[in-house]
């Protein structure tokens, strides 16, 4: 039998999370409503323990508080934070209050989940609005699930892992602001399907891709990631970007499978006046599955440079 420890409204502390975890007096916190939108107060970072599940409903909203001090909450300071194995979060709402806060979008305030080292994390069904930061950032973790997600104009990236293995994201709806809605950068079988990603004028600047897979590491590496079956709109930077950056003979990655995706009105970057812009992309893939094919790239590397005037 699972011990839960059910929360009203009112304000996080860490001495109720304390409590949740493996070998500790609870195993579960619920978030309780009353049929009615509840809200609980995220005053501090909340540091979580192994073993530790968070439910509750969409009407159990979890937010931040207004002008949220840049003391506490610094850069890649997320709002739960963890690591080791077995966690659940599933079906609450987090409202990041954006329009009340100092900080600017898509410079690490505020992210939701920030996981390092851990492992069989599951975040299903849980809706992120309106916030400066990523929804999940998950880090040299392993066995991770996201699913299900509903994320509305959060600051940067819907959904970042980087360095994990065994990962899946799948049946996101995701609205885009400042960079991407799904991201993978130096990970290994990673899975993004049945996602639809899109961007639209409500969410602004709008820049980034929809998926995004990467390598920044001469000793690192991307491989076996499969995008499947999503459905990408609105995105006014590329609809799928391969990137392998800070040296041109950079593999992006390897056994990079690419089919059933439908990708529309991408691509459209912001016009800027009176400008000359240089993009230098590199791009160096062993192979690609594309609609059934299978096709090999090798030092791929161009430069386009684009003069734009009124």
């Amino acid at each position: 039998m699972t011990n839960v420890l059910t929360l009203t409204s009112g304000t996080f502390l860490q001495s109720s999370f304390d409590k949740v975890g493996d070998g500790r007096k609870y195993e579960e916190i619920e978030l309780k409503t009353t049929g009615t939108k509840t809200k609980f107060t995220a005053k501090t970072p909340i540091q979580l323990h192994p073993g530790t599940t968070i439910t509750g409903d969409e009407k159990a909203i979890i937010q931040l508080i207004p002008y949220a001090s840049t003391c506490l909450w610094k850069p890649q300071v997320p709002f739960f934070s963890f690591s080791g194995e077995n966690y659940l979060f599933e079906g609450f709402t987090f409202d990041g209050l954006a329009d009340k806060q100092s900080v600017l979008h898509g410079k690490g305030y505020h992210n939701l989940f920030g996981g390092n080292r851990a492992s069989k994390v599951t975040i299903r069904n849980v809706k992120i609005q309106n916030s400066k930061g990523d929804g999940a950032r998950i880090l040299d973790s392993k066995d991770v699930i996201f699913s299900g997600n509903k994320i509305y104009g959060v600051g940067h990236d819907g959904f970042y892992c980087e360095r994990c293995v065994d990962v899946e994201a799948s049946g996101n709806e995701i609205y885009t602001r400042i960079n991407s809605g799904l991201r993978s950068k130096g990970s290994k079988n990673v899975i993004f399907r049945d996602n639809t990603i899109k961007s639209t004028a409500k969410y602004k600047p709008r820049t980034g891709p929809g998926i995004q897979v990467e390598n920044s590491r001469a000793n690192g590496t991307t491989s076996n990631v499969q995008i499947i079956n999503n459905v990408i709109d609105g995105c006014q930077g590329p609809g799928i970007w391969a990137a392998g950056h800070t040296a041109p003979a950079l593999d992006a990655a390897t056994g990079l499978t690419i089919k059933g995706n439908t990708i529309t009105n991408c691509g459209q970057m912001p016009v800027f006046e009176d400008k000359e812009t240089a993009v230098d992309f590199h791009l160096s893939l062993e192979y690609v599955w594309m609609g059934g094919q299978r096709l090999t790239f090798r030092k791929m590397s161009w430069m386009v440079t684009v003069t734009v005037s009124e």
